[in-house]
């Protein structure tokens, strides 16, 4: 609560009206992307009429701890199996929240809603319930139908459906670069889907062409960037480590960068919402699918080819005679010529 004054006309009177904020209950517990963008939403809910609660994966609660909208952070480990979850379900309910926001929609988040309904039943109590819209149609259409489809009829872009219907909002963690950037490059090589993922060959005569020195990131499970560390410790190609194994180490690394480089991942979306241009290589995958970089500076580069978007995590692929071509065919000449003239502004 907070307390407002008011000073009528004439009297000097000050008049103390509490207005009480609305509790809301955010729920997006991973992957790690999904949480960046979802973020956008913490920008919906000032904290000056809202507080805000965020139901979170453990291994991501690090992102937002230190987050300036004050949102309370509560992490799940998914190791509690259905037992905890029930547990928390209740812990939660009992904090009476105004409005809950499913932007998951997962099992446990529909457990969750079922529970509050039955709850709310038994208790004779109300709270509002939105959900994020899939758009599962549109994004049909953009696969079956491709490039044929208007772009007013593509999916909504995630970052705007996390921004519940405001404008401006939008994810923020310009706060994590404290320092001036340095004339360095991020790279990543890996992606979650490996079939997204632009050939280690490509990413080394990519490097050779650059003036500035690059940061490999990754984590410990990423084998691309292993595997791109010794192509180029091979050739003798200097770069800089930046392999990590925490959030904050990750975060420290980006906050050096001046551009990012790399496959269609959370790392992508955490280097835009810190205000680090991002050029996003899509392979099988396409921006129109609502992953795509929302910054003015951002790019989307890929092939031009009328098979693309194949799938939406790019497992598929229809080009029986050429497999993977959308990813052969994005030439490292290129993609070092667009970073090379966007260095030089």
């Amino acid at each position: 609560m907070y307390f407002r004054a008011s000073l009528t006309r004439g009297v000097g009177l000050c008049q103390l009206m509490t207005v009480k904020k609305t509790r809301c209950l955010l729920l997006r517990l991973s992957s790690f992307g999904d949480v960046v963008l979802a973020s956008a939403a913490l920008a919906a809910l000032p904290s000056d009429t809202h507080e805000v609660v965020w139901v979170i994966a453990s291994r991501f609660q690090g992102l937002l701890q230190a987050h300036p909208s004050g949102v309370r952070v509560i992490p799940f480990d998914s190791r509690d199996g259905f037992f905890g979850w029930y547990q928390l379900c209740r812990t939660l309910w009992n904090e009476r929240f105004d409005i809950v926001f499913d932007l998951h929609g997962s099992l446990r988040t529909r457990i969750l809603r079922i529970l509050f309904r039955l709850w709310s039943l038994k208790d004779r109590r109300s709270y509002t319930l939105k959900l994020l819209p899939k758009q599962r149609l549109r994004e049909l259409c953009v696969l079956v139908f491709k490039g044929l489809v208007p772009k007013r009829c593509w999916p909504t872009p995630w970052v705007e459906r996390y921004a519940l219907g405001i404008a401006h909002a939008r994810p923020d963690f310009t706060f994590y670069r404290l320092n001036q950037a340095e004339r360095l490059v991020a790279l990543m090589p890996s992606s979650r889907w490996p079939q997204k993922a632009w050939s280690t060959a490509s990413y080394v005569e990519c490097i050779r062409l650059l003036p500035c020195p690059v940061i490999v990131l990754g984590t410990k499970e990423d084998r691309a960037s292993h595997v791109l560390c010794q192509a180029l410790d091979q050739a003798s190609i200097p770069y800089i480590h930046g392999i990590t194994q925490s959030v904050p180490e990750l975060i420290a690394m980006l906050s050096r960068t001046a551009l990012y480089v790399g496959s269609d991942t959370g790392i992508a979306h955490l280097a835009e919402a810190m205000g680090i241009p991002v050029f996003v290589l899509f392979g099988p995958t396409h921006p129109m699918l609502g992953f795509g970089p929302w910054r003015t500076e951002s790019q989307s580069l890929g092939s031009p080819l009328g098979c693309r978007p194949c799938s939406k995590s790019g497992r598929i692929c229809f080009r029986f005679w050429d497999k993977r071509a959308c990813l052969k065919r994005l030439e490292p000449k290129e993609v070092a010529a667009r970073v090379i003239h966007h260095l030089a502004q």
